[in-house]
């Protein structure tokens, strides 16, 4: 009579203190114990449990950053930036060429997830309430998504991979692209705003409320579908 096959029991590294398995209907947690290895079957909640103990440090977090957290999908942030004056690349409207132009624009704010990118405009205090507006620029999606055109974001959203993608928005060529609707007064195209003001500050009223003047966290929340590990808003 043939004699079956003896269970297969898993052996871990001689480098290795503890291990998991992703098996066929489940989780294996291996942890050496003394000359041995105790083999468990857990669950998503004892797996939180079991690595809770693992260290997790951000390091310091670069200037301006307000959130960061892990979704299923990877990273994602919040940096704000303060109102600043830039020399932006703009195509003037009816035209080809693009100019140079000084603009005075208030604060910004992205959010990035994973490879996607958000941008908005704050008429005060970046604070959890603060109502978020568009900004007043062109190669904004009505969603709040930049439009990237040729240009190459960073590939993850870490902290410093949201600041590297507002300066790499910031310096691109701002074109006929998304200009409507992005200015009270200029309602077709918010270039003829940005060439009317020559460098002077950007009115907060001229600015349009997004999504009817929906908050910054509710739009983060809203857009991360967030899970426990946030670290919520950075004072």
């Amino acid at each position: 009579m043939t004699q079956p096959d003896p269970p297969i029991s898993p052996s871990l590294p001689a480098h290795a203190d503890a291990a998991l398995l992703f098996v066929e209907g489940g989780l294996l947690w291996m942890k050496r114990d003394g000359a041995g290895t105790r083999v468990k079957a857990i669950g998503p909640q004892q797996l939180r449990a079991a690595v809770s103990g693992v260290p997790v440090d951000s390091g310091w977090l670069p200037e301006g950053v307000k959130r960061w957290g892990h979704r299923p999908g990877g990273a994602y942030a919040l940096i704000v930036a303060p109102p600043q004056t830039r020399t932006l690349v703009l195509q003037r409207p009816g035209q080809s060429r693009l100019d140079t132009l000084e603009v005075s624009l208030p604060a910004l704010a992205m959010l990035g997830i994973q490879r996607d990118f958000y941008v908005w405009a704050l008429a005060g205090a970046p604070e959890p309430g603060t109502r978020l507006f568009y900004p007043p620029l062109p190669n904004v999606h009505d969603d709040g998504a930049v439009c990237w055109g040729e240009n190459h974001p960073p590939r993850s959203a870490t902290p410093k991979g949201v600041i590297k993608a507002l300066e790499l928005f910031l310096a691109s060529a701002f074109t006929n692209a998304e200009v409507d609707q992005r200015s009270r007064s200029a309602a077709h195209d918010v270039r003829l705003q940005l060439l009317a003001l020559a460098g002077a500050p950007f009115p907060i009223d001229d600015l349009v409320p997004f999504r009817r003047g929906e908050t910054l966290t509710k739009a983060v929340d809203r857009l991360t579908r967030r899970t426990d590990y946030d670290s919520r808003f950075f004072n």
